[in-house]
């Protein structure tokens, strides 16, 4: 195997890697920041930094994941349009796909009836679901979690799970991480802000290309259909990573963003994931598997009979995986949804197992809906591609034990935020991780700046110096 571009900068052998402010190579300036990314994860900051002067490249390394159909990686869920995010955010999404806006708000579906946190009957489903005030005005709390939404959300967990469990239920579902029902609101980072206006984002084929265009537009420097090969660190920082696409090269920058999983990181490339994640990359204990059902045309099936987006709950006291969750999101063509149900990372090779899921699915669906005749037309993914092609679920479910235990390389200028780090399973939770990231950027081109104004300083003294 030929000698990697970076395994030739450590040996003294030839590179293009040189000490200069021009990326070697290829005639332009040495970014700012890099910015590894799939399934559009990325490209919202990479604008977003771009338009803030930033020089940035991003590097999309979805076509080395596997094979993997849009909706896929867009998850079950959708955005959130909570208060502590960027206007742009969706705009950005909007460059994409269309947004379909769920007017009823972020829905939950019941034996007993709906719960529809933005409809006019909220008050009323509220009452009638005995869901106390206590948890109603903690879910409506704006933001980040502070000290106060904190000591509501210890209070809560006091409460007997018949009172609490709506709010148990929120935190955990959306999440990236999995605990027992009753110990969702200690176990998950915050509750899924269900009183924000709430939108799902119908994707195609042709949505990454117009995702990658936007941002090319905005000024962002794109490695199309790239793999990270190989990494080089000096000390704590990150020096080099060599990126082959169709202009093999490596990229030398300031800093790095890396929002690719632990175990998309190795599926790319086994040599960067030991370096970056040196115990090993995350597993996932659970996946979020989309199946495809139809419903029967029907004169009495007006668009707006089911909402664009509704989470079905069979029991509430059993277990929020298989088949009592089903998640319905509408796609483009009419009377047709995505339904995702939550289920263990262990069957993603058990083509049967995930067929007899259809089935049970399906007879769920009949018992809610039955002159509409629901019909599992598509099964996950996973039942029909084999798993060495397919690669790492994009919508991977980790145990809470696991996440505590997550410790990927710190290192100075690169800057996590793969799926480990959402706290929730959507765009909300994407965008929530990435602010952060955004502000420890910004706090990091500040250093820089001190750091060229004392370099400034001293060099003008020693003119000075010399002059006289």
């Amino acid at each position: 195997m030929a000698e990697s571009l970076v395994a030739q900068a450590e040996s003294g052998g030839p590179t293009p890697a040189r000490a200069s402010s021009k990326v070697p190579g290829r005639g332009v300036s040495q970014p700012d920041v890099v910015i590894v990314s799939a399934y559009g994860r990325g490209n919202w900051l990479a604008s977003e930094l771009a338009s803030r002067g930033w020089k940035v490249t991003l590097a999309d390394v979805t076509e080395s994941l596997g094979e993997r159909e849009p909706e896929d990686a867009e998850g079950p869920f959708g955005l959130l349009e909570a208060s502590d995010l960027f206007p742009s955010q969706k705009t950005r999404l909007q460059d994409e796909g269309e947004m379909v806006n769920v007017n009823s708000g972020f829905a939950v579906w019941l034996k007993n009836g709906p719960i529809e946190c933005r409809s006019e009957l909220s008050a009323y489903q509220f009452d009638g679901h005995s869901i106390p005030k206590a948890v109603e005005s903690y879910l409506r709390r704006p933001g980040l979690p502070d000290k106060e939404a904190l000591r509501l959300r210890g209070s809560l967990a006091k409460l007997p799970f018949s009172e609490s469990w709506f709010a148990h239920f929120v935190h955990q579902v959306p999440s990236t991480v999995y605990a027992e029902n009753h110990l969702s609101l200690k176990a998950t980072e915050a509750a899924f802000p269900v009183f924000s206006p709430f939108s799902i984002r119908q994707v195609t084929t042709a949505s990454a290309t117009r995702g990658l265009k936007a941002c090319q537009a905005s000024g962002v420097r794109i490695r199309h259909k790239a793999r990270v090969a190989d990494i080089r660190l000096s000390g704590r920082s990150v020096d080099v990573i060599e990126i082959e696409d169709d202009q093999a090269g490596v990229e030398r920058a300031r800093s790095f963003v890396w929002l690719l999983s632990s175990a998309e990181t190795e599926r790319s490339s086994t040599r960067v994931a030991k370096i970056l994640f040196p115990h090993g990359a995350l597993v996932p204990e659970w996946f979020w598997a989309r199946y495809r059902i139809d419903f029967a045309e029907t004169a009495s099936w007006p668009d707006d009979q089911l909402a664009a987006h509704v989470v079905l709950v069979e029991d509430p006291y059993l277990p929020w995986t298989h088949t009592n969750v089903i998640v319905l999101r509408k796609r483009a063509q009419k009377g047709s949804y995505d339904a995702w149900v939550r289920l263990p990372a262990r069957v993603r090779t058990e083509a049967s197992y995930l067929e007899q899921i259809g089935e049970v699915m399906e007879r769920a669906l009949s018992d809610r809906m039955p002159l509409f005749k629901p019909k599992t037309v598509g099964l996950p993914a996973e039942a029909r591609v084999p798993l060495d092609k397919l690669g790492p679920t994009p919508t991977p479910v980790f145990s809470w034990q696991q996440i505590r235990r997550y410790r990927p390389r710190r290192l100075t200028n690169l800057f996590f935020g793969g799926p480990e780090y959402w706290p929730f399973l959507d765009w909300t939770g994407q965008y929530r991780t990435q602010n952060v990231i955004m502000t420890q950027l910004e706090k990091l081109r500040a250093i820089w700046a001190a750091q060229e104004l004392k370099a400034e300083q001293r060099a003008a003294r020693g003119a000075t110096g010399r002059g006289d």
